[in-house]
């Protein structure tokens, strides 16, 4: 089981990354139609790849907790979280 895992794992990996060309079509009512498949006047967009891959580079800062935000002393969290999971 392991082993299928990781050789799907590698296979997404070093699976290249798909590109299609894009149509985008306007009809006579003006409605606009985006396909993978070209048309009778549609026309080619040429569009970028996108630069962002979903990742970050910058790393996140928290936001500092404000001074008057109300604390709760650890012995009344511990109490409040197992009347929640009594209910849960």
């Amino acid at each position: 089981m392991k082993n299928r895992l990781f050789i799907l794992c590698a296979i997404l990996l070093l699976s290249p990354t798909a590109w299609a060309e894009i149509y985008k079509n306007v009809d006579a009512n003006g409605h606009i139609t985006y396909s993978n498949v070209p048309s009778k006047g549609a026309k080619k967009l040429d569009l970028e790849p996108p630069a962002n891959t979903g990742f970050d580079s910058k790393p996140r800062t928290r936001t500092p907790t404000p001074s008057d935000f109300p604390r709760v002393d650890k012995q009344t969290q511990v109490q409040r979280d197992q009347k929640r999971r009594k209910i849960l």
